[in-house]
């Protein structure tokens, strides 16, 4: 048939149709999958209990629980800005707004959807989620700035860990550390472009 890969080149018989719902499927981790799924979960909660009629813009399971937005009524400029309020709505566990990246992420999540459905994201969905994005980045940008906004992100390795690194790795004799040893001795240039590198011994780092 025309849709088979011929096995003499060494794949398999299955028709390439199959292959590429796989690769399209395989796209996202099983773990970001089920992320997403509890995000597109939780926005259609949000939509189902603060936008009128909102029933109407939500897939539910055989329990009549929210499990995802239908994107077949995001093409709705209403509907639209109904979503995303709903998910600048959404609270951390500390009742705090959501930052950027996290809205980001949920953003994400919908995109799944419109792409495990075949159907192209509406642009009255996808110019508005873009531009409200931008002005929240903008936003929290300004607010870390000002001080009234926590910085976000991982903290920076400090001087001190970096120090009791090195000696822990120096007092262990078991051969796995040879490899940890090297990897910690080499990063010192990097570390040392640091301006609070000046507080390293080098004696840790050539012992």
């Amino acid at each position: 048939m025309a849709t088979e890969m011929d096995p003499h080149f060494g794949v398999s018989s299955r028709s390439a149709a199959d292959r590429v719902d796989e690769l399209v499927s395989g796209r996202i981790d099983r773990k970001t999958r089920a992320g997403y799924h509890a995000k597109n979960a939780r926005i259609a909660k949000a939509v189902v209990e603060t936008v009128k009629n909102g029933k109407r813009l939500v897939v539910m399971d055989k329990d009549g629980v929210p499990v995802s937005v239908d994107y077949k009524k995001l093409s709705i400029k209403r509907n639209a800005k109904s979503v995303l309020q709903c998910i600048f709505n959404l609270k951390t566990k500390d009742d705090q707004n959501l930052s950027g990246s996290t809205v980001s992420s949920y953003r994400s999540a919908i995109a799944m959807l419109f792409t495990d459905a075949e159907k192209e994201q509406p642009p009255e969905w996808s110019n508005t989620i873009g531009a409200a994005l931008s002005g929240l980045n903008k936003e929290q940008a300004k607010e870390r700035l000002a001080g009234t906004r926590a910085k976000i992100g991982k903290r920076s390795f400090s001087v001190d860990c970096y120090k009791e690194l090195c000696e822990v790795m120096m007092k262990q004799m078991d051969p796995r550390f040879i490899f940890a040893q090297a990897f910690f001795k080499l990063q010192f240039t990097l570390i040392a472009r640091m301006s609070s590198a000046g507080a390293i011994f080098i004696f840790r780092l050539i012992v």
